[in-house]
């Protein structure tokens, strides 16, 4: 039998050479269709575009750095908080991979990215994996395991203390620590001062409060954590700030701080309960990871601009949720 070879015709919403069309496709009632406009800023839809939001300045961290160990279920979630950090943040969108809105505009805005920063040289630093090991970048792995840097775990374990108790500890590893310098040697105080601006780095784990457990779990059981790491929680009232202000008391769930403590001495004055309610918490002293970083970064760099900075978009984005679900 003869076969005749017949030429493949390029599909709806496919342009010759295979490419994808970038204007239009075909509905199911073959009617021709218009793609979504994509903001090369923020990656969304032009429709949820959360530019507004954002700041006109990217955030620079002078006093900490982040790592977040992301879980890969989270990094496929439309509703998720951290790209909403990393918008903000200098540098932090660096790693476009855990972006899941708007692919080809964050494929395009890393193509035109010429140079990219030290690796040790960010802000911000987000890792799809379940445990750090091997299969983390070894670069990030030695900042982790390095006995002189000061890392803080935020996790509410039991052995976690509270984030002034954190914070002192690590005053207190730094003054042996120059003490040590000092002695070392005596007459030259580079060494000390460069011990007083080193920064703190503060760890995430992104994730469900389920898969978060489990992450937990499979780095402490792999001795994947460092032997130095800080555990330390945030103890969220169930009231914002005002409120406790006008006399009213705010209970902190027991996810978060110790049994019978009532009230957070550090928390921000924007502080607002259950605010990333488009997804549901086991309960209200449950932050999502935005909420988190932003209360712990805004304490470490003294300015309770960085908590209000980094809020505005989280609230813009459950406003606009909030308005497409309820009808």
């Amino acid at each position: 039998t003869i076969r005749r070879r017949m030429s493949r015709q390029p599909g709806p919403g496919v342009a010759e050479g295979g490419a994808e069309a970038p204007t239009a496709t075909l509905s199911a009632s073959g009617q021709k269709q218009k793609r979504r406009a994509i903001c090369e800023r923020c990656c969304r839809p032009e429709k949820i575009c959360l530019c507004p939001a954002l700041p006109s300045t990217p955030i620079e961290f002078k006093r900490c750095q982040v790592i977040v160990l992301q879980h890969p279920h989270e990094c496929r979630r439309k509703n998720r908080s951290m790209p909403l950090i990393n918008l903000c943040v200098a540098g932090a969108a660096d790693d476009e991979e855990a972006l899941s809105w708007g692919r080809k505009a964050a494929a395009k805005k890393k193509k035109a990215r010429t140079t990219a920063p030290p690796v040790d040289d960010f802000h911000i630093r987000t890792i799809v994996h379940r445990r750090l090991g091997d299969e983390v970048e070894p670069e990030i792995m030695a900042i982790i395991n390095d006995p002189n840097r000061d890392i803080l775990l935020l996790f509410p374990s039991d052995d976690a203390v509270s984030l002034d108790e954190g914070m002192n500890e690590i005053e207190r590893r730094r003054k042996e620590r120059e003490e040590k310098s000092a002695n070392r040697n005596a007459g030259h105080n580079d060494d000390v001062g460069t011990i007083k601006h080193e920064k703190i780095v503060v760890m995430f784990l992104d994730a469900t409060w389920k898969y978060a457990q489990e992450m937990e779990r499979a780095n402490t059981k792999g001795n994947w954590w460092p032997k130095n790491i800080i555990r330390v929680k945030l103890s969220p009232p169930s009231q914002s700030k005002k409120m406790l202000d006008d006399g009213e008391q705010g209970v902190a769930p027991n996810t978060c701080s110790d049994p019978g403590e009532t009230t957070a001495t550090n928390f921000p004055i924007e502080y607002k309960p259950q605010r990333f309610n488009i997804r549901t918490p086991p309960s209200s002293g449950h932050l999502s990871t935005a909420e988190c970083l932003a209360w712990v970064c805004a304490a470490i760099e003294d300015d309770p601009l960085i908590y209000e900075t980094l809020m505005r978009p989280l609230d813009f984005m459950v406003e606009r949720w909030k308005s497409f679900t309820v009808r």
